[in-house]
């Protein structure tokens, strides 16, 4: 599967993985929680705990 940048926001960069897009903030640190949610989000695209492979 392979990643492209789509577009940039304000405080955020649009990415696309396969048909999924997510929105990745500009920040020096993501939260815990937010990464989880970002991870999740990929699930679909990447299979289920594809960040653990």
């Amino acid at each position: 599967m392979t990643w492209a940048f789509d577009r940039e926001g304000r405080e955020h960069e649009i990415w696309r993985c396969g048909a999924q897009m997510v929105s990745i903030p500009r920040h020096r640190e993501i939260r815990e929680g937010l990464a989880r949610r970002i991870m999740r989000d990929l699930e679909e695209q990447l299979g289920e705990r594809w960040w653990q492979t």
